[in-house]
């Protein structure tokens, strides 16, 4: 496509943020790593840091508004309305969506333990 490897990661990762708002993780797994394990393997991803990029991506999206499948669990185990809870999840979504920015651009923080792993 003519884009730079960041700038592809950074629509998988979009992409993926959706997705996890709308889909559980498990079927988003399923359906959708075949299809984006072959465009990283193009840019040159590792593996197993994409895997982590991927997963890391759709447990945000459980906890993003408006359809993230915790926000209703968690309506229901508190029992509050929605839009008490929404205000409190900002900060953590600013948080993890940072995390997963330094995820996704310093792959050697997630690979590093396999250097122990014969």
């Amino acid at each position: 496509m003519g884009m730079p490897p960041w700038l592809a990661l950074l629509a998988i990762n979009i992409f993926l943020l959706l997705i996890g708002t709308v889909l559980d993780t498990a079927s988003a797994i399923l359906i959708l790593t075949p299809l984006l394990a072959s465009i990283a393997g193009a840019l040159g991803v590792d593996p197993v840091h994409f895997g982590i990029i991927v997963v890391m991506n759709l447990s945000i999206g459980t906890f993003t508004p408006p359809f993230g499948l915790n926000i209703f669990v968690g309506q229901a185990v508190f029992r509050v309305p929605l839009t008490s809870l929404y205000p409190g999840l900002m900060p953590f979504i600013v948080l993890a969506i940072a995390a997963l920015m330094v995820i996704t651009y310093v792959p050697a923080l997630s690979l590093w333990i396999l250097k122990f792993v014969s």
